[in-house]
């Protein structure tokens, strides 16, 4: 009965190995709004609706609130983490060169924001040249294997669905997507806009550990953007950015790109095979 017992927790162990720790770098370090965000009429965090997504779908999110510089309890914190993700709610001079985000931490880094990607912060391309999407916008699958279009349609090299569009929010309606338009510096394209205002634009990409980025400096650890979350609307506190604007095949690939950057091992035929076996080979000792 021991041996059973003991396969039925290594069988626990995979079962649940699709959970992952997830810091979530925002200007709210909680479900509730940003002071600033509150008294533009925010109850909850603007970009509750990602980490609500994260946690419905097994994660564990915890919030960290942005700033600088880092301190090394702050670093040791995000690497502790299977995966950082910087939300669309930051403020983006908290990313500027020697910040120690690019050199410091060796977690995997979701980049959520195509302001953070700029020649003057994370120096991801080699610009600044900053576009909002206007409507609904659709990508062209630039590596259509890559796992983050895992059960999602495909017509000729685009999308087949929309992946995000504009939202109102807050009884104001919301810009849409910022997306950098220069050359990435060092990544691999996954996924650019075909939206008219922004078509070409990179929307998903990634980032080797190791990889130099525009200004010389050297991933401590792998990357991607995952452009989304709406920008403020004009006028209004930027603690008001980063509304949910994911349709569910885009919010399908965010949680694709998730697993991807925690490598996490999905349970698998291979593993309920193996399970089964040995559950019999201990029953039939028993006897």
């Amino acid at each position: 009965m021991k041996r059973f017992l003991c396969l039925v927790c290594v069988l626990g162990t995979a079962l649940s190995a699709n959970a992952a720790d997830i810091t979530w770098v925002s200007f709210h370090d909680t479900d509730a709004a940003s002071a600033a965000a509150a008294g533009a009429g925010l109850t909850n965090a603007a970009d509750i609706g990602y980490t609500d997504l994260l946690s419905a779908n097994g994660h564990s999110v915890s919030r960290f609130l942005t700033h600088e510089p880092l301190s090394a309890d702050d670093i040791n914190v995000l690497n502790a983490s299977d995966l950082v993700i910087i939300s669309r709610s930051v403020n983006s001079g908290h990313y500027e060169p020697s910040a120690d985000w690019n050199t410091q931490v060796t977690s995997p880094v979701m980049v959520m924001s195509g302001y953070l990607m700029r020649n003057s912060r994370l120096n991801l391309t080699d610009g600044g040249t900053m576009v909002d999407t206007a409507g609904p916008l659709t990508l062209q699958a630039d590596d259509p294997s890559h796992p983050v279009f895992a059960g999602i349609s495909l017509s000729g090299a685009n999308m087949a669905n929309p992946f995000a569009d504009v939202v109102t929010e807050n009884g104001a309606l919301q810009r849409g997507i910022s997306v950098n338009m220069n050359s990435l510096a060092g990544g691999s394209l996954i996924a650019s806009s075909t939206e008219s205002a922004t078509v070409g634009g990179p929307v998903i990409a990634e980032w080797a550990t190791g990889t130099a980025v525009n200004n010389g400096e050297v991933l401590a650890g792998p990357r991607m953007i995952f452009m989304s979350g709406s920008r403020e609307a004009d006028g209004v506190t930027s603690e008001t950015a980063g509304f949910f604007d994911l349709s569910a095949d885009g919010s399908t690939m965010f949680l694709n790109a998730v697993d991807y950057m925690t490598a996490v091992p999905e349970p698998n035929s291979g593993v309920l095979v193996l399970f089964a076996a040995m559950f019999l080979g201990a029953m039939r000792r028993r006897k």
